[in-house]
């Protein structure tokens, strides 16, 4: 380093001089290392805003839902306040409405793709409204008190009312009039299945396509924090061995779980 000093100045007046252009230095060097730094941060904070992005939901997903082999759309309630919404709300005229003969059961709407019209008549086929019964009782309490089977049956939904003999019925209730159609003894039980990066229920199994993997689950002893983590490391093991990466996340799977579960890969 070559120092310059001014004959102009005594020695004390040049060494004064030099620490004050050293300050100026420090002062450009700390506001310089603050700037990085807070590009770093904005640049990190974007990644974290890009990381968790997700799908966004749509009014379905508040409730149990799934297609069946046909491509129909099934919607079952969650809880009673959810039944009473998805009656009022979201069942068209002549749609098959799907109940456990069982208390507690969610309440299960089969849409019709045409049900604007109040004359449609229904067009699911007896192996969609098998696959609806399937997962009408696995959503019963059926599946909490470990049966392996109970009764489901089948109306239209112009057969349902929340009124009974003048009265509202309570929330969840529904009073039915007319025949109905019964599917006895119906399994319980449902296939998790990942699609690309969705979770999705089925009532069989869909294996075509490298990211579309399912596991089947029944009524059993694994609590559901137990049940998911299973889950998880099959899908991540079989992403992996696919070249992708899992993104998965141990509580979405459990809030699709009905209840203690036994954990069966096919």
């Amino acid at each position: 380093m070559k120092i310059v000093l001014d004959p102009r100045k005594s020695l004390m007046q040049n060494i004064a001089g030099y620490r004050e252009e050293a300050k100026k230095y420090r002062s450009k060097a700390t506001g310089a290392e603050k700037a990085i730094l807070e590009t770093l941060k904005e640049s990190q904070k974007q990644t974290v805003q890009n990381t968790i992005t997700k799908k966004k939901r749509e009014w379905v997903d508040a409730f149990h839902h799934f297609l069946t082999s046909k491509n129909s759309l099934v919607i079952g309630g969650r809880n009673a306040k959810q039944n009473d919404v998805l009656f009022a709300k979201h069942c068209s005229p002549n749609e098959w409405f799907l109940h456990a003969d069982i208390r507690g059961s969610p309440a299960v709407v089969v849409k019709n793709p045409a049900s604007t019209n109040p004359n449609a008549v229904p067009t699911a086929t007896e192996a969609e409204l098998q696959e609806a019964a399937q997962f009408t009782a696995s959503f019963s309490s059926a599946w909490k008190r470990g049966f392996g089977n109970v009764d489901v049956y089948a109306i239209l939904s112009s057969q349902v009312s929340k009124h009974s003999h003048g009265g509202y019925i309570d929330q969840g209730g529904f009073a039915i009039n007319g025949e109905r159609k019964w599917f006895k003894n119906t399994l319980l039980g449902l296939y998790i299945c990942l699609n690309e990066d969705t979770l999705q229920f089925s009532l069989r199994p869909i294996l075509t396509g490298a990211t579309k993997l399912c596991v089947k689950i029944l009524p059993g002893d694994k609590d559901k924090n137990a049940a998911s983590k299973a889950i998880k490391a099959y899908f991540a093991k079989k992403l992996f061995e696919n070249g992708k990466k899992a993104k998965l996340d141990e509580t979405e799977i459990a809030k699709l779980l009905p209840g203690n579960c036994e954990v069966v890969i096919e």
